[in-house]
Protein backbone atom coordinates (compact mmCIF):
# COMPACT_ATOMS: atom_id res chain seq x y z
CA UNK A 1 0.00 0.00 0.00
CA UNK A 2 2.84 2.40 0.88
CA UNK A 3 4.67 1.70 -2.35
CA UNK A 4 1.47 2.36 -4.30
CA UNK A 5 1.00 5.73 -2.55
CA UNK A 6 4.57 6.77 -3.34
CA UNK A 7 4.26 5.53 -6.92
CA UNK A 8 0.99 7.45 -7.37
CA UNK A 9 2.68 10.59 -6.00
CA UNK A 10 5.60 10.22 -8.39
CA UNK A 11 3.34 9.58 -11.40
CA UNK A 12 1.13 12.57 -10.55
CA UNK A 13 4.22 14.79 -10.14
CA UNK A 14 5.45 13.75 -13.58
CA UNK A 15 2.01 14.29 -15.11
CA UNK A 16 1.92 17.82 -13.67
CA UNK A 17 5.26 18.57 -15.35
CA UNK A 18 4.14 17.10 -18.67
CA UNK A 19 0.81 18.95 -18.63
CA UNK A 20 2.61 22.16 -17.70
CA UNK A 21 5.25 21.94 -20.42
CA UNK A 22 3.56 20.40 -23.46
CA UNK A 23 2.23 22.61 -26.19
CA UNK A 24 -1.41 23.36 -25.36
CA UNK A 25 -2.75 22.58 -28.84
CA UNK A 26 -5.66 20.58 -27.50
CA UNK A 27 -6.50 23.10 -24.78
CA UNK A 28 -9.13 25.72 -25.60
CA UNK A 29 -7.72 29.24 -25.92
CA UNK A 30 -9.45 31.15 -23.19
CA UNK A 31 -6.62 33.45 -22.08
CA UNK A 32 -6.10 34.02 -18.38
CA UNK A 33 -9.22 33.01 -16.59
CA UNK A 34 -10.47 32.39 -13.11
CA UNK A 35 -11.03 28.71 -13.94
CA UNK A 36 -7.36 28.36 -14.92
CA UNK A 37 -6.32 29.54 -11.47
CA UNK A 38 -8.80 27.15 -9.83
CA UNK A 39 -7.25 24.32 -11.85
CA UNK A 40 -3.75 25.32 -10.67
CA UNK A 41 -4.95 25.47 -7.07
CA UNK A 42 -6.67 22.07 -7.33
CA UNK A 43 -3.70 20.37 -8.97
CA UNK A 44 -1.22 21.55 -6.34
CA UNK A 45 -3.72 20.77 -3.57
CA UNK A 46 -3.89 17.17 -4.83
CA UNK A 47 -0.11 17.01 -5.31
CA UNK A 48 0.48 18.09 -1.71
CA UNK A 49 -2.12 15.70 -0.30
CA UNK A 50 -0.63 12.79 -2.25
CA UNK A 51 2.90 13.42 -1.00
CA UNK A 52 1.79 14.00 2.59
CA UNK A 53 -0.29 10.82 2.51
CA UNK A 54 2.65 8.90 1.04
CA UNK A 55 4.87 10.02 3.87
CA UNK A 56 2.19 9.38 6.49
CA UNK A 57 1.97 5.83 5.19
CA UNK A 58 5.72 5.61 5.81
CA UNK A 59 4.83 6.11 9.49
CA UNK A 60 6.78 9.32 9.87
CA UNK A 61 6.21 10.49 13.44
CA UNK A 62 3.47 13.06 14.01
CA UNK A 63 3.12 13.75 10.32
CA UNK A 64 2.68 16.53 9.03
CA UNK A 65 3.64 18.25 12.26
CA UNK A 66 7.21 17.15 11.69
CA UNK A 67 9.89 18.93 9.73
CA UNK A 68 9.27 16.46 6.92
CA UNK A 69 5.72 17.76 6.47
CA UNK A 70 6.99 21.33 6.20
CA UNK A 71 9.70 20.13 3.81
CA UNK A 72 7.08 18.55 1.55
CA UNK A 73 5.05 21.76 1.56
CA UNK A 74 8.12 23.80 0.62
CA UNK A 75 9.17 21.28 -2.04
CA UNK A 76 5.74 21.35 -3.68
CA UNK A 77 5.75 25.16 -3.65
CA UNK A 78 9.27 25.13 -5.07
CA UNK A 79 8.18 22.64 -7.72
CA UNK A 80 5.40 24.99 -8.82
CA UNK A 81 7.84 27.90 -9.07
CA UNK A 82 10.36 25.72 -10.93
CA UNK A 83 7.70 24.65 -13.45
CA UNK A 84 6.84 28.31 -14.10
CA UNK A 85 10.50 29.08 -14.81
CA UNK A 86 10.72 26.03 -17.09
CA UNK A 87 7.66 27.20 -19.01
CA UNK A 88 9.39 30.51 -19.63
CA UNK A 89 12.82 29.15 -20.51
CA UNK A 90 12.13 25.83 -22.27
CA UNK A 91 9.07 26.73 -24.30
CA UNK A 92 8.03 29.49 -26.63
CA UNK A 93 4.34 28.66 -26.27
CA UNK A 94 4.05 28.97 -22.47
CA UNK A 95 4.98 31.86 -20.24
CA UNK A 96 5.97 32.64 -16.69
CA UNK A 97 2.96 33.76 -14.65
CA UNK A 98 3.09 35.08 -11.09
CA UNK A 99 -0.64 34.38 -10.69
CA UNK A 100 -0.09 30.73 -11.58
CA UNK A 101 2.66 30.58 -8.94
CA UNK A 102 0.30 32.14 -6.44
CA UNK A 103 -2.46 29.65 -7.31
CA UNK A 104 0.01 26.75 -7.05
CA UNK A 105 1.20 27.99 -3.66
CA UNK A 106 -2.37 28.47 -2.45
CA UNK A 107 -3.24 24.91 -3.48
CA UNK A 108 -0.19 23.50 -1.70
CA UNK A 109 -0.91 25.46 1.49
CA UNK A 110 -4.58 24.46 1.47
CA UNK A 111 -3.62 20.83 0.93
CA UNK A 112 -1.17 20.98 3.82
CA UNK A 113 -3.63 22.68 6.19
CA UNK A 114 -6.53 20.37 5.33
CA UNK A 115 -4.34 17.29 5.62
CA UNK A 116 -3.04 18.58 8.93
CA UNK A 117 -6.60 19.11 10.14
CA UNK A 118 -7.61 15.58 9.23
CA UNK A 119 -4.39 14.22 10.70
CA UNK A 120 -5.19 15.91 13.99
CA UNK A 121 -8.71 14.45 13.89
CA UNK A 122 -7.26 10.98 13.43
CA UNK A 123 -4.84 11.51 16.33
CA UNK A 124 -7.72 12.76 18.51
CA UNK A 125 -9.92 9.78 17.62
CA UNK A 126 -7.11 7.34 18.39
CA UNK A 127 -6.55 9.05 21.77
CA UNK A 128 -10.23 8.72 22.67
CA UNK A 129 -10.27 5.11 21.50
CA UNK A 130 -7.14 4.30 23.53
CA UNK A 131 -8.51 5.95 26.65
CA UNK A 132 -11.76 4.01 26.31
CA UNK A 133 -9.80 0.77 25.96
CA UNK A 134 -7.70 1.65 29.01
CA UNK A 135 -10.87 2.10 31.12
CA UNK A 136 -12.07 -1.39 30.21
Amino acid sequence: MVKNAVLLSIVFTILVAIASLVKPTSFPKTGVSFSDKIAHTAIYFILTILWLFSMMRQKVSQYPFSKIGIAILLLVIGYGIFIEFLQDTLTDYRSFDYYDMLANTLGACLGFLIFRGFQQQIVNLKSVENSMLDKN
